[in-house]
């Protein structure tokens, strides 16, 4: 009884083993697999995160450029109202105004109109829009609501796209025109503008072979934003969570939707290799818990082995950490660090024998942000769940005091009872650099085009007003002709006659500011013609300014007029002189040549620097001249700065200048294919820097 009651007892008791056994591995594998379901999670919305990033900037740049294909257009509104304005009751060349705002070249410009007491009466071109002539919009039913809405909130609004009384689809940009003092001014109608829509979607990139990685789509029809419904792209896209961007309209905005052209990824580039290895070492964990727990009798061997298997692992994961182009530190709860990879040696300078046991804080972290790294604070982030396993932006410090942005990945695990910190950083210098370039030639485009609209608008105002100053001046000479020279009226003649020839200067002025191409034939030495200036400008300076020079020999020559020349020189001291006055200051000019072209982009500046600047023209490869005329007086701002080369623009009392000298100075710049760049602080002075292209002294 007893014999056949103990191999019983063994095979239960070897049963029970078996079953311990094999739940022990079952727990060991599962707490592997969770592990790699945490990295694996981890890596997955990394990589969902980049790909979000990616289309924000994608949908970023097709935002810039259909705004910017808006704005092109929609600004031949406000010439439409200005003509308006100057001639409410006298539209006779309205054709030539309008053949000349659309000189310009641009696409997409269906008609532009013009509708005295909302009824349309004017219309450019008039071949194709004959229908629309006679077109009463408040007599239309299906205008009159949008119509009455427009003339009582006084709004410009975009319409569209809609079906047009000419045919097709297009935008209709209304812009409602009142006459009148303010409070007191009465509705004279409307200047429209009628656009293609293709057009605008195609200078916007909105088009499948500008970036196939991508599917975009627009909705907000008659500038109704989310609310307004879709006119672009497949409907589908605003269904698979996209991008959501803005187009700002004038009161109003499109939404802008893109999602790559593949769908969302759903997992990360590495899961599979994260979910093998995972599966891997849950195998091997749970095949060394089960040999632990069921074979005493084999535990050396199979500990030697498990050890041997460890041991590669944790060469694997070093192998696979010193070749991660992240850094990798690790440190123990006291902050010493235990582990410090290839990438973090290359990106904070410091050797592994140098970094081994020292506080991490004083390796990586700037002195003024180490209050933040202390051991209670990070025990307390552990304890609320607080800054670990999220990517947060950050300020790191190399070994040689330098500082760069960063993004910081923290997480912590135990081991003996001891916790330990781990950190992945990332260098993001070069992406930020990136990021502040692509700032910088938005803000070129967008100054580019202001300037560019500005031109062709003085272009045209010029030319008009010439017109009209010559016929005023010949009848003011022809009446001082025929008048006794003791008349009384003579006086007021003269009056009229010096009022008249200032004007032609302003608009003379204009008409250089204007003007994009150069054709000159004659080669000017700069250096000569700057010294026979000097002494003119020096005899202007009021007594409590001085002029310093510093003009070093140059053996090429300008293709550029002398007096052209002499004028951009005067404009830029005049203004530098208007800077100073009436505190003492210094005028300073300087001269020198250089070999490269160099670049009229400013040289970034450090976070606390209160110095702003602005950049315009691009250089061609070459020798340049350079010009710098400096002043120590008041500075400019950011927002003065930027429209210091608006026409008539000017930071002076009344009547203290027209605001056309820097205005034409730039027109002969860029005419002669040349850059400028201005720095200036406020209260510190302002420097003017020009560059001429320079061309060999003829044999």
């Amino acid at each position: 009884m007893s014999a056949r009651t103990e191999p019983a007892d063994e095979t239960a008791a070897l049963i029970k083993q078996r079953v311990t056994s094999l739940l022990g591995a079952l727990l060991a594998a599962a707490l592997i697999i969770g592990v790699t379901a945490r990295i694996e999670l981890y890596e997955r919305e990394r990589f969902q995160h980049e790909a979000r990033v990616n289309a924000i900037r994608h949908a970023s740049v097709l935002r810039a450029r259909l705004e910017g294909a808006l704005n092109g257009r929609l600004h031949l509104a406000h010439g439409l109202a200005a003509y308006a304005r100057s001639h409410p009751n006298e539209l006779i060349d309205f054709a030539s105004f309008a053949e000349g705002l659309t000189a310009t070249g641009i696409a997409g410009i269906r008609s532009l109109q013009l509708a005295p007491q909302a009824v349309v009466r004017y219309v450019y071109p008039l071949k194709g829009n004959e229908s629309v002539i006679g077109h009463d919009l408040l007599k239309d039913p299906a205008r009159r609501i949008a119509v009455l809405r427009t003339i009582d909130e006084r709004l410009f609004v975009i319409a569209g796209p809609v079906p047009l009384l000419q045919g097709g689809n297009g935008l209709i940009a209304r812009y409602p025109l009142f006459l009148g003092e303010a409070g007191k001014d009465t509705f004279w109608g409307f200047a429209t503008v009628v656009l293609n829509l293709e057009p605008i979607l195609a200078e916007g990139g909105l088009e499948p072979s500008v970036d196939p990685g991508y599917v975009a789509a627009l909705r907000g029809k008659d500038a109704q934003g989310p609310l307004g419904a879709q006119f672009f792209g497949e409907t589908r896209v605003f269904d698979e969570s996209p991008v959501l961007l803005d187009i700002l309209l004038p009161h109003g905005t499109w939404q802008l939707a893109v999602i790559p052209a593949k769908g969302w990824p759903t997992s990360g580039p590495y899961s599979p290799v994260i979910w093998l290895a995972g599966i891997l070492l849950a195998l091997l964990g749970a095949l060394v818990t089960f040999s632990r727990l069921y074979a005493p009798a084999k535990l050396r061997m199979e500990v030697t082995r498990a050890v041997g298997a460890l041991r590669e692992s944790e060469e694997q994961f070093r192998r696979v950490a010193e070749s991660a182009t992240d850094a990798m530190v690790s440190s123990d709860e006291q902050g010493a660090v235990v582990f410090w990879n290839r990438a973090a040696e290359k990106i904070f300078q410091y050797s592994p024998e140098e970094a081994m046991g020292q506080p991490v804080t004083e390796l990586v972290v700037p002195p003024q942000y180490r209050e933040g790294h202390t051991r209670e604070l990070f025990l307390n982030d552990i304890e609320e769940g607080r800054r670990f396993g999220k990517v947060t932006s950050t300020i790191a410090m190399r070994k040689d005091g330098s500082l760069f942005p960063a993004e910081l990945t923290l997480s912590t695990w135990t081991f003996r009872g001891q916790i330990y910190f781990t950190a992945i950083i990332r260098d993001i210098s070069e992406r930020k650099a990136a990021e502040r370039e692509q700032a910088l030639l938005k803000e070129r485009f967008f100054q580019s085009q202001k300037m560019e609209a500005i031109g062709t608008l003085a272009s045209g105002a010029a030319h008009e007003f010439n017109n009209i100053l010559n016929g005023l001046l010949a009848n003011a000479e022809k009446a001082a002709s025929e008048l006794p020279t003791e008349s009384p009226a003579m006086a007021t003649l003269y009056e009229v006659m010096d009022a008249g020839w200032r004007a032609a200067e302003i608009v003379r002025q204009l008409l250089v500011f204007s003007e994009r191409q150069a054709d000159c034939d004659t080669l000017l030495s700069p250096v000569a013609a700057l010294q026979q200036l000097l002494p003119r400008i020096e005899s202007s300076l009021p007594e409590q300014l001085r002029l310093e020079t510093n003009i070093q020999p140059c053996d090429q020559q300008l293709a550029i007029e002398h007096d052209q020349f002499c004028h951009l020189v005067w404009n830029l001291c005049m203004n530098a002189v208007k800077a100073m006055l009436p505190d003492p200051g210094t005028l300073t000019i300087t001269m020198s040549t250089q070999t490269d072209a160099g670049s009229t982009d400013p040289t970034p500046a450090d976070e606390e620097e209160t110095t702003v600047r602005l950049a315009l023209g691009h250089l061609d490869p070459g020798p340049h001249l350079r010009l710098a005329v400096s002043d120590s007086g008041r500075g400019m701002d950011g927002e003065t700065l930027a429209r210091a080369f608006d026409p008539f623009f000017t930071t002076s009392e009344v009547g203290g200048g027209s605001g056309l000298g820097l205005p034409v100075a730039l027109g002969i710049i860029q005419s002669h294919s040349g850059g400028i760049v201005v720095s200036t602080r406020k209260g510190a002075g302002t420097t003017f820097e020009v560059f001429l292209p320079l061309v060999a002294k003829a044999e």
